[in-house]
């Protein structure tokens, strides 16, 4: 069964009123993977994305929302809120490098399968859309690595997103 996919980039644009900066993606970028550590939503992947929006632009003063997917709870529903090529704000430091996947939910206990198949789903329209853009130079991107973000954080950064439940998605995802 496929899994529900939205895009919202020019909608959260349009609120915005801009973005993040541009950037070039290279062989030396890394899939990132968040949590968004609240209770599931379970109005829908659009209005978890949009409640995560309000917090990043209007709580935390961003440009836009930090991630470039977010990932709903249970139902694994996938919005692409934010361009890959563009340098979001989801690890301090290195987000000309990263490019963030936001799993809602605190991610503890088990964790549905239909999670792990947006997450892979949302990997997939990662690479669709750099070769789209690219072209043959954009055929590194099937080679990138997954981390979890306390994985990819700088030193002195410390996190423990995306907590237990989040690095066992990392862990299947290597392994695919």
């Amino acid at each position: 069964m496929p899994v529900p996919f939205v895009d919202m980039r020019a909608e959260l644009v349009a609120l915005a009123g801009g973005d993040f900066v541009r950037r070039e993606l290279t062989s030396e970028c890394a899939i990132v993977l968040h949590y968004w550590g609240c209770p599931p939503l379970e109005q829908g992947v659009h209005e978890a994305a949009m409640a995560t929006f309000h917090h990043h632009f209007v709580n935390n003063g961003w440009p836009n929302i930090g991630y470039h997917y977010h990932v709903s709870w249970p139902d694994g529903a996938v919005a692409y809120v934010g361009d890959v090529f563009t340098a979001r704000a989801n690890v301090s430091g290195l987000n000309h490098l990263a490019i963030g996947i936001c799993v809602e939910g605190d991610l503890k206990g088990d964790i549905p399968d239909a999670v792990i198949e947006g997450v892979r789903c949302a990997i997939g329209s990662i690479h669709a859309e750099v070769v789209r853009r690219m072209g043959d130079k954009g055929q590194f991107v099937y080679g990138l690595p997954i981390y979890g973000h306390k994985e990819f954080a700088l030193p002195g950064h410390g996190t423990v997103c995306p907590g237990p439940g989040g690095m066992r998605i990392v862990e299947a995802l290597r392994v695919c």
